[in-house]
């Protein structure tokens, strides 16, 4: 009699075993790889009654938990992004003006002597003024990767940068190919004239992802991703050959989330009041932003 009643409950629990899948398969959970629950002849004396229903349960369990934890993302309802346009763009600072040839004289007289300020850029240094008027006159033209001049304190031109990689349908673009003249190097002028093209982007044209790319072996480019706000999403190993040299590529970026506290801090880092007569910072950028992550 005890042996026709525990087989009465095996048959119980196995129907309920049964009853599980079957519910997972309606819930689309057909892909999950499941072990075969056909009780063996040995079953009994192998297996304890409880073991059947447990595993069966904690399948089901883990398959409901997969079910819910499904993502699709953020959902958009915008299709497209404007492209920036090449429109002068003025800061507290600096200007920048679409770089073109009356650009040249000024530039050719800050590269000229500093061949080592192009080492991780596909062009230059140059041989010649007639090889930067060139390289000028090519970046100038190009109708999908607009630069701009970068006007200092001084009212030359000491520099260029430039919005690349632009996915209007991804809502995406790149601040890259920049070149400071060593002078412009580490400033607030440089840091205000990669600002005006952020607050483009991300303000103006209101796009969702900022992208900062360089190469890894690149220490200023990769400090200055850092110092910026941008967060490294991780590196391309041996992605690209430069001057024959083969190198990695790091990747940074701000998303739209980040960008207020990006931009706020900035904007007080800028501020006259956070640098001494000589112009040197009170208080650090990277300071102002954990600063109001305390808060």
């Amino acid at each position: 009699m005890a042996a026709l009643e525990k087989q009465t409950q095996l048959g119980t629990k196995l129907a309920e075993i049964g009853d599980i899948c079957k519910s997972d398969r309606q819930h689309g959970a057909d892909s999950v790889r499941r072990e075969p629950v056909t009780p063996k002849t040995d079953l009994r004396t192998s297996m304890s009654l409880r073991s059947p229903v447990i595993f069966g349960i904690r399948r089901g369990q883990k398959s409901a938990r997969r079910c819910a934890a499904v993502s699709l993302g953020k959902a958009m309802d915008r299709e497209e992004w404007s492209f920036p346009e090449r429109t002068p763009l003025s800061g507290r600072y600096i200007e920048l003006q679409p770089l073109s040839a009356k650009h040249l004289d000024d530039l050719w007289m800050c590269a000229k002597d500093a061949p080592d300020s192009f080492t991780y850029l596909r062009y230059g240094p140059f041989d010649d003024r007639e090889h930067l008027k060139s390289l000028i006159a090519d970046l100038s033209s190009r109708d999908t990767q607009p630069f701009w001049a970068v006007i200092g304190t001084s009212g030359r031109a000491e520099g260029w940068l430039s919005i690349c990689d632009v996915y209007q349908d991804d809502g995406a673009f790149e601040i890259g190919s920049i070149w400071f003249s060593p002078a412009l190097q580490g400033s607030r002028e440089s840091r205000e004239a990669i600002f005006l093209l952020m607050c483009l982007g991300m303000d103006d044209l209101q796009y969702e992802r900022l992208v900062w790319r360089c190469q890894a072996q690149n220490a200023k480019s990769f400090r200055a991703a850092l110092n910026l706000g941008f967060t490294h999403e991780g590196t391309w190993r041996r992605a690209m050959i430069i001057k024959n040299w083969q190198r990695d590529v790091a990747w940074f970026s701000i998303l739209r989330d980040e960008w207020p506290l990006c931009r706020d801090a900035f904007e007080k880092w800028l501020n006259p009041e956070n640098f001494d007569a000589q112009g040197r910072q009170i208080v650090r950028l990277q300071d102002f932003r954990s600063g109001a992550d305390d808060r």
